[in-house]
């Protein structure tokens, strides 16, 4: 007998973002926090007079997710209600000549992430050599930016430089980072900018996920300072309450779960 949709405890990621193609992951849960997705309606029964069954539907359904995270990004908990944070970047010293170094093995067109970053989200300059060869930007290599915010370089072997992926290449950059990140929110009224969260557990090469088509931050932001002698870091806890997404084609406008586990 083959038993299908047992799930081994293996935690899962967090998902969110604008759209489904622009999901960024808010990044490490705890480990001795469950993470937690459960749907909710109103169930109405509408009856005659001999007490018989007229009607029965359901109304006004959601869902939550609740979730804890460690590493407190303020990049991602500004996601959680857009809108309701405000987001600064503080520059810090402006950095000329930083060397990056691709090593041989590189693949082509693949992203690389640049070492350097600027503070306003500007581009950063970049140089790129092939030893004493300098590669033409828009030819050889291209610089582009990801559905994260961050620039990354393409590297290109069919360019005028004839570059291959076993040689080494050297980028220089120049950028001005951040010295700080400031996170700003206050208003007698808001409006919030419901997000797209996904909880995505992989057990070997497949996949469990549930979405979040339309959610909200319904628990405000509390942040937990671990005293010094606590075996744990500073962490943060969610909840995103999600409601209909009403672009989306009738029931499919609130929860989507995809399962490749249980499959026989």
């Amino acid at each position: 007998m083959a038993y299908a949709g047992i799930q081994v405890p293996a935690g899962c990621d967090v998902l969110i973002g604008d759209n489904e193609a622009n999901l960024v992951n808010v990044g490490v849960l705890p480990e001795d926090k469950e993470t937690t997705v459960s749907v909710s309606y109103d169930s109405v029964e509408v009856k005659g007079s001999k007490n018989e069954d007229v009607q029965r539907y359901v109304k006004n359904m959601s869902a939550e997710g609740k979730f804890s995270i460690y590493q407190i990004l303020l990049d991602n908990i500004a996601k959680f209600s857009k809108g309701l944070i405000t987001l600064e970047s503080v520059p810090g010293t402006p950095v000329t000549g930083q060397t990056q170094t691709i090593k041989a093995g590189w693949e082509n067109k693949r992203l690389y992430r640049l070492d350097g970053q600027n503070a306003d989200g500007s581009e950063p300059t970049v140089t790129a050599k092939k030893g004493s060869t300098t590669l033409t930007k828009g030819d050889d290599f291209h610089v582009l930016k990801a559905a994260d915010g961050d620039f990354y370089v393409s590297l290109n072997t069919a360019g005028t430089s004839h570059i291959a992926t076993t040689d080494v290449i050297t980028l220089t950059l120049g950028y001005t980072p951040k010295a700080s990140v400031k996170a700003k929110m206050g208003a007698p009224s808001v409006e919030i900018t419901p997000q797209v969260v996904r909880f995505m557990k992989m057990q070997g090469d497949k996949k469990f996920q549930i979405t979040l088509w339309s959610a909200t931050n319904s628990s405000g932001l509390s942040f937990a300072f671990p005293a010094s002698s606590a075996d744990k870091p500073t962490s943060i806890d969610v909840t995103m309450t999600g409601g209909l997404d009403t672009s989306r084609a009738v029931g499919d406008q609130l929860i989507e779960i995809v399962d490749e586990i249980g499959l026989t």
